[in-house]
């Protein structure tokens, strides 16, 4: 049915919120040693946003500038410590890759900052298994846009993109692909026809 399966990572890889939380509060604390300590509530409410975003969230008291710095200091620390720490990945997520990237090429798009895919791949030793993936803090263009780019890049015609939010069924549309909603992320989806997995495993069921 698909040549390709493009993933979004927070909410459909892994969940990161807890150490995300734990890094961004050192590098916070550092720039704006009186701001109240971020909570995993906090981080969870921006997880699909991009740094530019951000800020305007977590730091609605800043200019533009500020809040892109503080967010980019944010990501170095974040790298580093997710790079060590990991986070906590979806079951079976490792026998599912690795049985998919047999079959079809598979790929990641993501709205994260520098680092942060690399992070997740360094950590679980996942790079044979993606063939190429692209984010917002590489190209500053929306996650359809990014799509696209990992779809050209690659000549991929019959791809489909999986994701856990709203931004992600609609970054799948602009970018004229089909979406799969992994429904044990983050988000909800308000279009009813869109296919559903409970569980990374069941995209096996996709290739048979």
């Amino acid at each position: 049915m698909y040549d390709s399966f493009i993933f979004d990572l927070d909410g459909t890889l892994w969940n990161a919120t807890a150490n995300v939380t734990k890094a961004w509060n050192v590098a916070v604390s550092k720039s704006r040693p009186n701001t109240p300590p971020l909570t995993e509530k906090d981080v969870t409410k921006i997880m699909g946003l991009t740094e530019k975003e951000i800020p305007k969230v977590l730091f609605p008291d800043l200019d533009e500038e500020e809040g892109l710095r503080i967010m980019r200091q944010c990501n170095l620390v974040e790298q580093d410590f997710l790079t060590e720490y990991g986070a906590v990945l979806y079951n079976d997520l490792e026998e599912t890759i690795e049985a998919l990237s047999r079959q079809v090429p598979l790929f990641i798009v993501s709205n994260c900052g520098h680092g942060y895919i690399e992070a997740f791949l360094d950590h679980y030793h996942l790079w044979n298994y993606f063939q190429d993936f692209e984010y917002f803090s590489r190209t500053q263009r929306p996650k359809g846009d990014n799509i696209r780019l990992v779809m050209e890049r690659n000549q991929l015609k019959k791809p489909v993109y999986i994701g856990d939010t709203m931004g992600d069924y609609h970054a799948a549309k602009a970018a004229g692909i089909p979406f799969i909603h992994a429904a044990y992320g983050y988000g909800t989806i308000d279009d009813h026809t869109v296919p559903v997995i409970q569980g990374l495993s069941e995209l096996l069921l996709w290739l048979k």
